[in-house]
Parts: structure tokens; sequence; C-alpha cells
């Protein structure tokens, strides 16, 4: 009897489904009665030392990059070996082969490096002076590139371009299409045919539909370029690449350099002669960092122009490192000396269940991303744009405008104490403030107050006309019909079909009691939080008048095309630092200040080890310097 897990470390509850295979073999005593293997894979696991450490425990951890230095180059830098060793697993201790190759799908690896700085001075209110655009100027090189190599007939193999980021891969994709043809980057501007989905290029990324995953295995041996996020950066692969460029992105910087290191390897797997041969030729893989730092004063120019150079030096330098250990065993930081840079990703599980308000907020938020991919679609002239799906989402949105998120915890109640207090001793020092007994207790995380919060009250209040409104517009019906568009995802449809049936349910037992519906819940489940910017106790009159009804600010705010709510804000900067789940409420409009209720089972465990010894500095900057200064031979 075999099990198999693949992607163990690569995905955040691998290392959780593997411990628990153990222990059911375990307690139904498998291995009395079979023969039992349990193989474990990943290609960013390497070395004994890193399964030991990753593997073993089953806690929550943060993703991390873990660094060794090579004890047995002979074992380590082989390019396939195999070891014997025993493993912890819980409570028991098994015994296991380790097999590790090192290795690359080429005869040679060519690595460049495209490396850019903008410099943009703002004024006082916050402005800026020199008018630019980050996105055109970072992409100005994959899109020259791109054209660069569509324009040379006798290079063979396909593209691989990644990109983390679905909006700005989409961009890419409209500005290649919007210059063929003519294309200024090619000689006769009309060399090159129309550029279509699943006859030129594919994209990949986690909002596509199934149709379209079944199509990309159809043509991903004919197109030329292949578009993805790090979504599809495992389980495919694409035997004719040739040529890789990944733009570096600058967020959750240990995941996204396992995911680079996972693209990498994307061009194996050759069945053909043909594809085969590929294996045994040159591959070219091109890095780009490009990164726009803002000044208010000279002074600041400067100082801000060596951090940001010093911050993409050391990213070309884990990122070299990271790709060197996996291909060769090791790489090297600094001196001549061996290094082994393993970057892992997070572990743990969501547990949590989901009521209503927060099944109503993750179907608005995947409402929304389909919207913005026709949108592009729509853009790039691949589609007309369909607006009925926005019509829904606004509708939706008004049955639940009159939400209710109450908080069963004496910090709201407080607040306004709070921000005298907390205002006060910071004045003072940082040893009053993290000595004032503030109640519950509290987390400090850059610019965010986090507290703990034992029990939350969620009431939905949905007028009879309100429902009845909703039955004439035959709500339902237009939702079950979307819920069965085959272009749209999974998640998008089941989360269409689950709140059609909800809706169904309150409107006829308003038809039944002749009331309107008021909808409660409570929730006890432990492991909810409740965060709030940190600048609200200092200026709590700012946040006043921002969020009035009538400001411009909060108007320019609903009108702005992308139409992010501070509420999106507060929520993408704490997805930083946590792994969120049911965020609360559904929209911004907040009375007087912004604030995130939102549930997450390892919150404190994450942040135990976030701040172990082992992990004293959590700049990059930091623990490059520690890691050349940790070698014994003098720089």
């Amino acid at each position: 009897m075999i099990f198999m897990v693949d992607e163990v470390i690569g995905d955040s509850g691998g290392t959780e489904l593997l411990h628990e295979l153990v222990k059911i073999s375990k307690r139904l005593k498998l291995d009395k009665h079979f023969k039992l293997k349990i193989i474990a894979s990943d290609a960013s696991i390497a070395g004994k030392d890193v399964i030991r450490q990753h593997l073993s425990k089953q806690e929550p951890s943060p993703a991390k990059i873990l660094y060794r230095q090579v004890v047995d180059k002979t074992i380590e830098a082989k390019p396939l070996s195999i070891q014997q060793a025993q493993v912890k697993m819980g409570f028991y201790k098994l015994d296991a082969t380790l097999i590790n190759a090192n290795t690359f799908p080429a005869s040679e690896l060519v690595l460049s490096y495209k490396v850019g700085v903008e410099m943009v001075a703002i004024d006082d209110k916050g402005d800026t002076i020199t008018s630019s655009e980050t996105i055109i100027q970072s992409q100005a090189w994959i899109l020259q590139d791109i054209f660069k190599l569509l324009g040379d007939k006798s290079r063979k193999g396909q593209i691989i371009v990644y990109i983390q980021n679905i909006k700005r891969l989409n961009q890419l994709i409209n500005a290649l299409k919007e210059q063929i043809p003519p294309s200024p980057f090619l000689k006769g501007g009309n060399e090159l045919s129309a550029f279509e989905e699943f006859q030129d290029y594919l994209q990949i990324h986690s909002s596509i539909s199934d149709e379209a995953r079944q199509k990309i295995h159809q043509h991903k041996n004919a197109v030329k370029v292949i578009f993805m996020t790090s979504s599809a950066s495992r389980g495919i692969t694409f035997a004719r690449v040739r040529h890789i460029l990944i733009e570096v992105p600058k967020f959750q910087i240990e995941n996204n350099l396992m995911e680079i290191v996972q693209t990498v390897y994307r061009g194996r797997g050759g069945e053909t002669d043909e594809e085969r041969a590929l294996e045994k030729q040159t591959r070219w893989i091109t890095f780009y960092l490009h990164d726009s730092i803002r000044y208010a004063d000279s002074a600041q120019q400067a100082e801000r122009y060596q951090r940001g150079i010093s911050g993409l030096m050391n990213m070309i330098l884990l990122v070299r490192a990271a790709l060197k250990t996996r291909i060769a065993g090791y790489g090297d930081i600094g001196a001549k000396r061996d290094l082994r840079i393993i970057p892992v990703g997070g572990k743990h599980i969501d547990s949590v269940g989901a009521s209503l308000l927060t099944s109503t907020a993750q179907l608005l938020t995947e409402m929304k991303r389909e919207i913005r991919r026709s949108y592009d679609d729509a853009k790039a002239g691949q589609a007309d744009y369909d607006n009925s799906l926005a019509k829904l989402r606004q509708d939706v949105r008004t049955i639940f405008v009159r939400t209710q998120t109450r908080v069963a915890n004496e910090t709201l109640k407080k607040i306004n104490t709070y921000y005298e207090s907390f205002a006060q001793r910071a004045q003072q020092s940082l040893y009053d403030v993290l000595t004032h007994d503030f109640e519950p207790e509290f987390y400090v995380d850059g610019d965010i107050f986090t507290v703990p919060i034992a029990t939350s009250e969620e009431r939905v209040d949905i007028s009879r006309d309100m429902l009845m409104a909703a039955k004439a517009e035959r709500l339902v019906e237009r939702m079950q019909g979307h819920a069965k568009n085959s272009n749209y995802t999974n998640n998008l449809r089941t989360a269409l079909t689950k709140m059609a049936k909800e809706i169904e349910k309150m409107q006829q037992a308003s038809e039944d009691t002749s009331r309107s519906q008021d909808i409660y819940s409570q929730n006890t489940s432990g492991g909810q939080y409740l965060s709030i910017p940190l600048p609200v106790f200092f200026k709590p009159e700012i946040f006043r008048q921002y969020f009035r009804h009538d400001s411009e600010t909060l108007i320019y705010e609903t009108e702005t095309v992308a139409g992010d709510s501070f509420r999106d804000a507060l929520g993408n900067y704490l997805y930083l630092l946590y792994q969120l789940v049911g965020k609360l409420p559904l929209d911004g409009g907040y009375e007087s200040f912004p604030f995130l209720l939102f549930r997450c089972e390892n919150l404190t465990v994450i942040r135990q080890q976030r701040f172990d010894r082992r992990y004293l500095f959590s700049s990059t900057a930091f623990n490059l310097i520690n890691l050349v200064l940790s070698q014994t031979e003098q720089l």
C-alpha cells in the first residue's frame, strides 16, 4: 500500500496531511497487514536537516528561508544521493529513505539580471511631482525581450513569463496584443501574426476556468509564450521551454522565492526525442527587479536610494543562492564559501467555518475578480464585456448593506479612552506603552494594533420590501444562471449556488411570516482578532473627518476605477502578516475609524516563531550580513 503527498512543502497543509497519514496508518495498524510506503515529495526539500526541521512538527509556522553550511559536499552536491535516516513524526520515529536530486534539464544555464530604480519626488501633500508609471517601467524590459525573442526566427522553444500578480500579468498581455501587429521592436513591423490565446500564448493563474484548464493541456506544446503566476508553477511542465522571464516580487519574499525556484523547473519532462534533445541545450533565465523610491527632499534622496539599491542587490543574492542550491546542492553569498539557501513555505490549516456574512464577503471577492478579468479580456479584444455580473454583484451588496457586526468585548467601548492614554504614554517612552495595562492582551505589528476577541455577533437585517424587490428582479434565477457559466472559476460558481439557496430561503420565510428577516448568528469558536491602525490612537479626528459621508476623500475612494476601499488596504496589509479568513465588515462604510475583524487560528504561534531567537532580525539586509559574518574565512 502506497500513499503519496506531492508538494508537501509548497502547500501550507502538506505537513499536517503527512502527519495525519502516519497517525491513521498506525491507528489502523496498516503496516501489520500491508507493506506500507508513505512518499513525500517536493522540489523545495533539500537535506536531512531541512526535512527534520520542517516536517517533524505539525505546529503552524511562518514561511522562512533556511540556510545551512555544507557539511559533506560528497553527499550534498551529488547529482543523486540516497540516505537512510530516522524521521520523527509526532510520537513516532520512522525509518526513512531520503532521495535528493541536484540537477537541471539543460546542458548550460545562463542567468541575467535587469535591475532598475525609479526616484519619485513627493510634495507636502503626498502627491508625486514626477509623473511616472512603475508598472510601465518594469514591464518595458519584459515587453522588449519578448518581442526580440519572437522576432528571432532561428530561435526554437517556448518562453515562460512569470509575474506573481494577475493584474500585472493581464496588463502585459494587453500591451503585447496592442502592439502586435505592428510592433515597434521589429523591423518591417508586420512580421508577427495576431497574438491569440491558445494559439500563440497561454495564461495560467488562479482565476482561470475549468474549461480553460482543459484547453491549456491541449495546446501547451503549440503556443509560443506561457504567462503564469505561482498557481501555475506546480503540477504542469513545458518541456519545450528555452527562455524563462521572471519578475521578482517584492512581497512575501520567502514564499515567492520558493515559487521562483519551482517555476525554473517547469521546463522539464521531455517525452519525445525532440523534447529530450532540447534538455541537452542551453537555457536562459532573466530576472527583472524594479523598485520605485519616493522621497520628500534632497536629504532623504541619497539615503533612500542606497537603501533601495541594497534591497534589490540582496534579492539578487538570495535568488542566485537559492537557485544554485537546488541545482548544484549549494550556493554562495559574499566570499566563496559554500552555503545552502532553502526557502520553505509556511505551515497552517484553516479549519474555521464560514458564517452568512463571511460567505457573502467571499462571494463578492470572487465576483470582483471575475469582473476585472472580464474587463481585461474585453480591453484586449478577446471578448465583449458582460456587465450583467457587475450588476448582479451590486444587487447582492444592496441586500446585505444593512449588516451589523458586534464585538462582545470591552475594547471598542474603551476606544475613546485609548486615544488619550496611548498617545500620552507613547510621547513619554516605549517602556510606558509596553508596561501599560491595556485590556485585553494586545499585539503591535508595524502600524497595526490587534486584540484577541472572545465572542462576536453578526446580525443581518433584511427588509421584506428588499427581499420582494430581489424576487421581482429575479435575483436568484440570475445567480443560478451565472453559476452555470463554464467560463467562471469553480470557486465563483460554488459561491453563487450557495448564496442563491440562502436568499431563496429568506424570500420564502418572509412570504410565510409577512415580516422582514432578522438573521442573527454568534461566533465563539476562538481565533478571532480585531485590528485597528495605530494612527487612530494619535489622530482620531483625522479619521472621523475622512469617514464623514460627505468628505471629498471618501467620495474619491468610492469613485475610483479600482474601487479599493480603506478596508481593502487594511486587509491587504494584514495578509502580509497572517493568514486571514472571514474578514468583516463587508464594506468600508466606517463611521469614525477603520477596523478589521478576522479569524486566524495560528496568529499567536506565528508571532512566537517570528520573534524566536533564530529569527532575531526580520530585515533581509541584516540576515545577509549575518550570513557573511558567520563564515570562518575573512572576506
